[in-house]
């Protein structure tokens, strides 16, 4: 089982997340993805974890789940201001230092936060991370990327539970590799997104299917940004990824080049199989004894 907080940063966002485990022990931070919310980390994963004697903290991002919506056009927000939201998370739990973990845009989120508070990060985990730098893209790549967006814009989804999960399901498969993508989870996830959200999230969702908002903003957070790759080159903090072979958003050679072949001694896992998502038990049993096996020789 888990414990709630609502969270309220200095600037009145209000953050909700979950914790697994004793607050006595070593902190990990889980940080979800675009449009993500906090339970996107199935409950096994989280427990596993805490088991192992880790305290474990999911949350979801402004703009999804419990947590508030941001009117971006009044106040628009950046990676910093996602990684100052993760940091308001640890002053709440009275956590100085904590293993960060991120998932794709919650990996940008990770890097940002072992950039701007390196004192408060242990190690970073990141999966299926994107990157803090324009990358150079190879032909075969951009076409791949090409795709999964086009599958992305043609499968469009709705304020409507009922009438958005095949598409959900859809673009999930062509993001998942070919690790089987397991049904009963990947329904969860799409429930949660709905079931236990914010009214005011659904207002996005209306204005998408209708073609008057095409990014959501946690998209939008993400577009302007300045490159970091020199900060990460002198960046010291224990550092690893994990990434599918089979990621064809954001591929493996990119997250090598640009995150672990830049960040000094960081180490990269390569998943045969494996997509952009985690939508697979077994997997996320995998992920969680790297993730085990790496911690293990981190805790100060």
């Amino acid at each position: 089982m888990f414990e709630t907080k609502l969270i309220t940063t200095p600037t009145d966002t209000k953050l909700y997340s979950e914790s697994f485990g004793s607050c006595k022990n070593p902190a990990i931070l889980l940080i979800a993805g675009s449009m993500a919310p906090a339970r996107f980390w199935i409950d096994d994963f989280c427990e596993e974890l805490a088991a192992q004697n880790y305290f474990v903290i999911r949350y979801d991002n402004r703009d999804i789940g419990l947590s508030s919506s941001i009117d971006y056009a009044k106040h628009p927000y950046t990676l910093k201001d996602l990684a100052n939201d993760a940091i308001c998370i640890l002053d709440a739990y009275k956590i100085t230092q904590a293993h960060i973990i991120g998932h794709s845009m919650g990996g940008s989120i990770a890097q940002t936060i072992a950039l701007d508070y390196q004192r408060r990060v242990l190690s970073l985990t990141l999966i299926s991370s994107s990157i803090l730098a324009i990358a150079s893209v190879h032909m075969q790549e951009v076409l791949a990327i090409g795709k999964i967006l086009h599958v992305i814009m043609r499968n469009k989804f709705t304020k409507s539970l009922a009438e958005s999960v095949d598409s959900f399901m859809n673009i999930f498969q062509h993001l998942h590799g070919d690790v089987a993508m397991e049904q009963d989870i990947a329904r969860d996830y799409i429930t949660d997104i709905y079931e236990r959200s914010n009214p005011a999230h659904m207002k996005w969702f209306d204005k998408y299917s209708r073609g008057r908002e095409p990014l959501h903003n946690h998209f939008r957070a993400q577009i302007l940004f300045k490159s970091r790759i020199d900060e990460l080159k002198k960046l010291h903090v224990p550092t690893m990824l994990i990434h599918g072979e089979k990621d064809t958003l954001i591929p493996a050679r990119i997250a090598d080049k640009y995150i672990a072949q830049i960040i000094p001694n960081a180490h990269m896992h390569v998943m045969p199989g494996m997509g952009h998502m985690i939508l697979n038990y077994a997997l996320f049993m995998h992920i969680k004894d790297l993730v085990l096996a790496n911690l293990s020789t981190r805790n100060t």
